[in-house]
């Protein structure tokens, strides 16, 4: 069973790298260092885009950045130790454009945001029974783990 699960993910591990090489080839997502790009995001500051026009030197010593299109952290999403840290590391890219576009536009409370998001993501995935039992059982995990967490924290408040 191990190996089946190991080639799984290896699998999808070297689908994201095959995919960032190939948009690195081409030229996508490179910013300059200067502008801080990160994952989905892009540029994150706009200071660091501008050159003088007069000195084409400075745009030869440019070192660039390919952050943007950084689609996973894998040792990070594997090795967090909890299960909200290990989703923000894997397929960044989406990510970020569902917590902009999808949780923080959902007016509700937390959980609703959290379950409509994962709903949004099994659709955007495809039409896959695995992908609605697996992303809208992650909400549960969720809340679960946040729950475990507090109890945890109250419980060692009193002992430190």
């Amino acid at each position: 069973m191990m190996v089946w699960f190991f080639s799984f993910r290896m699998r999808i591990y070297i689908a994201f790298v095959l995919a960032e090489c190939i948009c690195i080839n081409l030229g996508l997502g490179a910013y300059p260092e200067s502008s801080c790009p990160k994952p989905g995001a892009g540029p994150t500051s706009i200071h660091g885009l501008r050159f003088d026009d007069e000195d084409s030197s400075a745009l030869k010593k440019v070192t660039y950045n390919f952050e943007c299109i950084r689609c996973m952290d894998e040792f990070a999403s594997e090795f967090r130790p909890t299960i909200r840290e290990g989703i923000r590391y894997w397929n960044m890219t989406v990510q970020y454009w569902l917590a902009i576009y999808i949780y923080r536009k959902t007016d509700a409370s937390k959980p609703v945001k959290m379950t409509v998001t994962m709903f949004v993501s099994a659709i955007w995935h495809g039409v896959r029974p695995g992908y609605y039992f697996s992303l809208l059982g992650t909400p549960l995990l969720l809340i679960a783990e946040i729950e475990v967490e507090k109890a945890f924290r109250k419980n060692i408040k009193g002992h430190w």
